[in-house]
Protein backbone atom coordinates (compact mmCIF):
# COMPACT_ATOMS: atom_id res chain seq x y z
CA UNK A 1 0.00 0.00 0.00
CA UNK A 2 3.05 2.50 1.07
CA UNK A 3 4.48 1.69 -2.63
CA UNK A 4 1.50 2.04 -4.32
CA UNK A 5 0.87 5.86 -2.45
CA UNK A 6 4.40 6.48 -3.57
CA UNK A 7 4.02 5.91 -7.08
CA UNK A 8 0.84 7.57 -7.46
CA UNK A 9 2.15 10.81 -5.74
CA UNK A 10 5.31 10.49 -7.82
CA UNK A 11 3.72 9.98 -10.53
CA UNK A 12 2.96 13.82 -12.25
CA UNK A 13 4.56 16.40 -9.65
CA UNK A 14 1.96 18.90 -9.58
CA UNK A 15 0.72 22.01 -6.89
CA UNK A 16 2.80 24.10 -4.48
CA UNK A 17 4.75 21.56 -2.41
CA UNK A 18 6.08 19.49 -5.15
CA UNK A 19 5.84 21.61 -8.49
CA UNK A 20 9.74 21.32 -9.48
CA UNK A 21 10.63 17.67 -8.02
CA UNK A 22 11.70 15.20 -11.01
CA UNK A 23 8.44 12.66 -11.33
CA UNK A 24 7.65 9.90 -13.62
CA UNK A 25 5.76 11.40 -16.04
CA UNK A 26 9.08 13.68 -17.02
CA UNK A 27 11.86 11.25 -15.67
CA UNK A 28 10.66 8.50 -17.89
CA UNK A 29 7.61 8.77 -20.48
CA UNK A 30 8.41 12.02 -21.79
CA UNK A 31 11.82 10.95 -22.41
CA UNK A 32 10.25 7.02 -24.31
CA UNK A 33 7.02 8.41 -26.12
CA UNK A 34 6.57 4.87 -27.77
CA UNK A 35 6.28 3.37 -23.66
CA UNK A 36 3.87 5.99 -23.12
CA UNK A 37 2.15 5.38 -26.47
CA UNK A 38 2.10 1.49 -25.26
CA UNK A 39 0.66 2.60 -21.88
CA UNK A 40 -1.96 4.16 -23.84
CA UNK A 41 -2.73 2.01 -26.04
CA UNK A 42 -3.25 -0.78 -23.63
CA UNK A 43 -5.27 1.05 -21.54
CA UNK A 44 -7.67 2.02 -24.82
CA UNK A 45 -7.85 -1.76 -25.12
CA UNK A 46 -8.33 -2.57 -21.99
CA UNK A 47 -11.84 0.08 -22.27
CA UNK A 48 -12.75 -1.85 -25.38
CA UNK A 49 -12.35 -5.24 -23.68
CA UNK A 50 -14.70 -3.76 -21.10
CA UNK A 51 -17.02 -2.56 -22.80
CA UNK A 52 -17.80 -5.71 -25.63
CA UNK A 53 -17.94 -7.47 -22.63
CA UNK A 54 -20.05 -4.81 -20.85
CA UNK A 55 -22.42 -4.92 -23.89
CA UNK A 56 -22.94 -8.40 -24.41
CA UNK A 57 -26.43 -8.39 -24.07
CA UNK A 58 -26.66 -7.03 -27.40
CA UNK A 59 -26.21 -8.39 -30.88
CA UNK A 60 -22.55 -9.33 -31.56
CA UNK A 61 -22.50 -7.11 -34.76
CA UNK A 62 -23.44 -3.98 -32.90
CA UNK A 63 -21.83 -4.64 -30.03
CA UNK A 64 -18.25 -5.50 -31.49
CA UNK A 65 -19.06 -2.57 -33.98
CA UNK A 66 -19.83 0.58 -30.97
CA UNK A 67 -17.33 -0.89 -28.75
CA UNK A 68 -14.63 -0.40 -31.38
CA UNK A 69 -16.52 2.68 -32.84
CA UNK A 70 -16.18 4.55 -29.56
CA UNK A 71 -13.16 3.32 -28.86
CA UNK A 72 -11.09 3.80 -32.30
CA UNK A 73 -13.17 7.52 -32.00
CA UNK A 74 -11.58 8.32 -28.68
CA UNK A 75 -8.09 6.82 -29.63
CA UNK A 76 -7.46 9.48 -32.58
CA UNK A 77 -9.06 12.22 -30.47
CA UNK A 78 -5.97 11.48 -28.55
CA UNK A 79 -3.70 11.32 -31.10
CA UNK A 80 -4.78 14.62 -32.70
CA UNK A 81 -4.91 16.34 -29.21
CA UNK A 82 -1.61 15.46 -28.25
CA UNK A 83 -0.13 15.99 -31.62
CA UNK A 84 -1.66 19.85 -31.53
CA UNK A 85 -0.15 20.11 -27.34
CA UNK A 86 3.30 18.30 -28.04
CA UNK A 87 3.82 17.36 -30.97
CA UNK A 88 7.27 15.88 -29.85
CA UNK A 89 5.17 12.73 -27.83
CA UNK A 90 3.79 11.76 -30.87
CA UNK A 91 5.14 8.57 -32.37
CA UNK A 92 5.40 7.56 -36.17
CA UNK A 93 2.54 4.30 -35.56
CA UNK A 94 0.48 7.21 -34.03
CA UNK A 95 0.51 9.36 -36.60
CA UNK A 96 -0.27 6.98 -39.17
CA UNK A 97 -3.53 6.39 -37.52
CA UNK A 98 -4.88 10.05 -38.38
CA UNK A 99 -3.92 9.11 -41.88
CA UNK A 100 -6.90 6.51 -42.09
CA UNK A 101 -9.14 6.98 -44.93
CA UNK A 102 -12.50 7.87 -42.37
CA UNK A 103 -10.55 10.47 -39.62
CA UNK A 104 -8.02 11.87 -42.58
CA UNK A 105 -9.61 15.69 -42.78
CA UNK A 106 -10.97 15.71 -39.48
CA UNK A 107 -10.56 18.38 -36.52
CA UNK A 108 -10.11 18.19 -32.97
CA UNK A 109 -13.76 19.50 -32.81
CA UNK A 110 -15.13 17.03 -35.20
CA UNK A 111 -13.64 14.59 -32.96
CA UNK A 112 -14.81 15.29 -29.79
CA UNK A 113 -18.38 15.54 -31.28
CA UNK A 114 -17.93 12.07 -32.36
CA UNK A 115 -16.82 10.41 -28.83
CA UNK A 116 -19.36 12.48 -27.02
CA UNK A 117 -22.22 11.59 -29.37
CA UNK A 118 -20.54 7.40 -28.92
CA UNK A 119 -21.01 8.19 -25.43
CA UNK A 120 -24.41 9.84 -25.54
CA UNK A 121 -25.91 6.89 -27.82
CA UNK A 122 -24.18 4.19 -25.32
CA UNK A 123 -25.73 5.90 -22.29
CA UNK A 124 -29.29 5.88 -23.84
CA UNK A 125 -29.04 2.46 -24.66
CA UNK A 126 -28.04 1.60 -21.34
CA UNK A 127 -31.10 3.74 -19.99
CA UNK A 128 -33.10 2.02 -22.13
CA UNK A 129 -32.34 -1.32 -20.95
CA UNK A 130 -32.70 -0.03 -17.25
CA UNK A 131 -36.19 0.91 -17.69
CA UNK A 132 -37.17 -2.24 -19.73
CA UNK A 133 -35.34 -4.22 -17.12
CA UNK A 134 -33.57 -6.15 -19.78
CA UNK A 135 -29.65 -7.31 -19.43
CA UNK A 136 -27.24 -5.45 -21.66
CA UNK A 137 -24.59 -7.61 -20.33
CA UNK A 138 -25.12 -10.96 -20.27
CA UNK A 139 -22.89 -11.73 -17.44
CA UNK A 140 -24.76 -9.19 -15.30
CA UNK A 141 -26.05 -10.91 -12.48
CA UNK A 142 -29.82 -10.83 -11.59
CA UNK A 143 -30.17 -7.70 -9.77
CA UNK A 144 -33.91 -6.22 -8.16
CA UNK A 145 -35.94 -4.27 -10.68
CA UNK A 146 -35.14 -0.59 -10.19
CA UNK A 147 -38.48 0.60 -12.14
CA UNK A 148 -42.46 -0.67 -11.37
CA UNK A 149 -43.88 -1.49 -14.79
CA UNK A 150 -45.92 1.30 -14.89
CA UNK A 151 -46.11 3.90 -17.63
CA UNK A 152 -46.20 6.72 -15.41
CA UNK A 153 -43.14 9.64 -15.86
CA UNK A 154 -41.28 9.70 -13.72
CA UNK A 155 -41.49 5.49 -12.59
CA UNK A 156 -41.94 5.18 -9.25
CA UNK A 157 -38.94 3.36 -7.53
CA UNK A 158 -39.49 -0.04 -5.95
CA UNK A 159 -37.74 -1.02 -2.93
CA UNK A 160 -35.07 -3.53 -2.09
CA UNK A 161 -37.04 -5.85 0.67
Amino acid sequence: MLLATRIVRSWNQTGQKFAGEPDIVKTYLNTNPVLLWCLIGATYFWVHQNLISGLSGLPIWLNVSAATGLVLAAFTFKVAFTLEDAPELVTDFAKSLLQLTFTRDASLIARARTVFLGLALLTAVTIFFILTRRRISASQPGTPPFFTPSLSFPPKLTPYF
